[in-house]
């Protein structure tokens, strides 16, 4: 079993096309033909880890409302056991998009970004505690709304000790939060915002680029970091002085759309690791499962059978 804990979300879509433009502003009228709703952030770790085979519980936090509801069902539609913590006043995230044809016209955000209350964070370390010992990996699904905090981060890695594993999926440029963590998964855009806010100078090689990476995985008491690039692959930065490996993408479909990719990275490095596959196998296999999903068009997870 693979735990799953950060920012679970509820994507909804609206799908309609363009036929004028609107006489009251200079923009397109979308006819709305279908709504449809998918799992987003920690939610949909959760989904590609199932997709992948392997059983996952969801640690998160909604609202007491309608989208809370949807997300609930669909959790449980996809076989995810969820402790999700709620709060009154903490509307549950949903990100709405209104896509005419394969164009994406708009994305709207319901939101509150705040840490949870004292309250919720103590349920959230209960619920940890009821599950850690059955779990082969940990995954810090961070999007920056409130769910991960130094507390419950803290906790994590004091109850997983060095026998389970924690990948986390970074948010902004605090990462001394993940400070002793087994693995970071930043991609290229967040490595760099990282690196320069923190230690002030730019990088201009890919020379440069991995000093500095074996720096950042030095300072961060780290056992690996990997950066995504998108169609350059990964660079997997094993900490002291391993080989760093260059995991290449052999092959993608058209790209559609990247939303989830970096869900569907961290989900399948945890997946194999928990395994007993090396980092450089879980990386190729990441790869692999990322080419799928950008296939795609919204945020999908991979599916049985797919990989």
């Amino acid at each position: 079993m693979i735990l799953v804990i950060g920012d679970v979300m509820l994507d909804r879509y609206f799908w309609g096309v363009v036929t004028r433009i609107s006489p009251e502003a200079p923009v397109p009228i979308v006819q709305v033909l279908r709504t449809t709703y998918s799992l987003g952030g920690a939610a949909n770790v959760a989904a590609n880890i199932i997709g992948m085979g392997k059983e996952t519980v969801t640690i998160g936090a909604i609202g007491k409302d309608k989208p809370a509801e949807v997300l609930t069902q669909l959790m449980r539609n996809y076989g995810i056991t969820d402790y999700l913590v709620p709060e009154r006043d903490r509307p549950t995230t949903m990100k709405t998009r209104v896509i005419a044809g394969s164009q994406q016209l708009l994305r709207i955000d319901d939101e509150t970004v705040r840490p949870l209350y004292k309250r919720g964070i103590v349920e959230a370390k209960n619920n940890v505690d009821k599950v850690i010992s059955k779990c082969k990996a940990i995954i810090i699904s961070d999007y920056g709304k409130g769910m991960i905090t130094y507390d419950i981060m803290k906790h994590i890695l004091d109850n997983s000790k060095i026998t389970v594993p924690v990948f986390v999926d970074p948010k902004g440029i605090k990462w001394s939060l993940y400070y002793g963590a087994y693995c970071i998964t930043p991609n290229i855009k967040e490595f760099l915002e990282y690196h320069s806010a923190v230690y002030r100078y730019g990088i201009t090689s890919e020379i440069e680029l991995r000093k500095a990476a074996r720096i950042i995985v030095k300072d961060l008491n780290l056992q690996y970091l990997v950066i995504t690039r998108g169609a350059d692959g990964m660079l997997v930065v094993p900490a002291e002085k391993g080989k760093i490996y260059h995991a290449e993408v052999k092959h993608v479909e058209e790209v559609l759309d990247v939303s989830g990719a970096g869900d569907t990275v961290v989900a399948a490095l945890a997946c194999k690791v928990a395994s007993g596959a090396k980092m450089n196998t879980a990386a190729d296999y990441a790869n692999m499962a990322a080419g799928i999903v950008v296939s795609k068009l919204g945020t999908s997870p991979i599916v049985k059978g797919e990989i």
